[in-house]
């Protein structure tokens, strides 16, 4: 069955199948993904300037709430959605339960998307004084905080999206690279760590920069390549399996 928004003269939509029965109430808006656009039975619709998630028969099965996230159940990803009120964020399942603590911010990546079980929060412990002061930390689907510390920046590459178990985190301007038992695996924190290889589930290997330049290391934290050099192609990281000493080769002709 395919279905399509008609807008009336006083600017309300509502939602018709092909044979032109109405199946939605009027609403202000009515989101195109989702039922719309052939992903999943649901849709998201705004009344008052709240949003709410209906199914294909017109039932509501959320609560009103100040935004809902397309990601997750919406988009057909999982059962899953993040909604938001009053300035704080929280996943909910299909059935409305929801399923983790307020926080400042969520990232859809990994758990509502259905890639991995895990998803990026943001927790501000000094919002109210200090809006920099905000960290990140990655949890479970149980809400369980599977990082050690609590970090300026989570990159979503690796654990989050079901690529590694690897992921790699900002602290104090610096980045370094963990397991999915939190132990940081990379020898020292760098300017720049890339997903590309070890993160991104491709190789063993991955490139950081310091100081200006690059080097490849290895999962155990030994750097592989023979020098610093100023430019370092990740193509070859992405290749499983691939030679180092073609790698060394081409960082030489273009260092």
């Amino acid at each position: 069955m395919r279905y399509k928004i008609r807008r009336r003269e006083d600017g309300r939509v509502a939602i018709f199948d092909e044979n032109e029965n109405q199946v939605s109430d009027w609403f202000d808006w009515i989101f195109y993904n989702g039922l719309i656009g052939g992903q999943s039975r649901y849709y998201i619709a705004i009344k008052d300037k709240k949003q709410a998630i209906f199914d294909k028969d017109g039932n509501r099965i959320t609560e009103w709430f100040d935004e809902i996230k397309l990601d997750g159940l919406v988009r057909g990803e999982s059962n899953l959605y993040v909604a938001e009120k009053d300035w704080k964020q929280a996943i909910f399942d299909v059935n409305g339960n929801r399923i983790t603590e307020w926080c400042n911010l969520i990232f859809p990546y990994g758990l509502v998307k259905g890639q991995s079980p895990y998803y990026i929060a943001k927790k501000d412990r000094k919002w109210a004084i200090f809006d920099k002061d905000g960290k990140w930390a990655i949890f479970d689907k149980d809400g369980n905080i599977i990082t050690k510390d609590w970090f300026s920046e989570i990159s979503s590459d690796g654990l989050v999206k079901g690529q590694s178990n690897y992921y790699k985190a900002m602290k104090n301007g610096k980045w370094a690279i963990f397991d999915i038992n939190g132990k940081i695996i990379s020898p020292e924190w760098f300017d720049e760590i890339y997903p590309y290889g070890l993160v991104e589930g491709k190789s063993n290997y991955y490139i950081a920069k310091k100081n200006g330049k690059y080097a490849i290391f290895d999962i155990n934290g030994k750097m592989v390549s023979p020098e610093w050099f100023n430019c370092v192609s990740y193509l070859l990281l992405q290749i499983r399996g691939f030679k180092l000493h073609k790698t060394f080769k081409h960082m030489k002709m273009i260092s």
